[in-house]
């Protein structure tokens, strides 16, 4: 599971802010929810009851999990999408402007 959350917050870009940690928090307990139900699943005869209905936990927590999950994730995605990318400061920017004018001077062809 630890792997799993790593992957995803890599994949976000590593810098999580605090909503974003906590949203992360929420997937990583319903992951371990929806594996629980599923092993649970596993070792049931069949998904289906005796009347032809689904198991109650494939109707309800099941499915509700899931799609809570999947809604997480988009919307971890999408913050991380509209996240700014980083912006040197001032003092940073001018320092590479001299230096990229500095190597500019440098390569000028010798007036004849």
């Amino acid at each position: 599971m630890r792997d799993a959350i790593d992957t995803l917050v890599a994949d976000l870009g590593g810098d999580l802010g605090a909503g974003q940690l906590l949203i992360l928090s929420r997937v990583r307990e319903k992951l371990i929810t929806l594996s629980c139900i599923g092993e649970w699943i596993d070792r049931q005869p069949s998904v289906l009851t005796d009347e032809g209905e689904l198991l109650p936990a494939l109707k309800n927590s099941y499915l509700g999990y899931s799609d809570s999950l999947r809604r997480d994730l988009e919307w971890l995605y999408s913050a991380a999408a509209r996240r700014p990318s980083k912006i040197p400061d001032l003092e940073a920017y001018l320092r590479s402007k001299t230096v990229e004018v500095s190597e500019a001077a440098v390569n000028l062809p010798e007036a004849k």
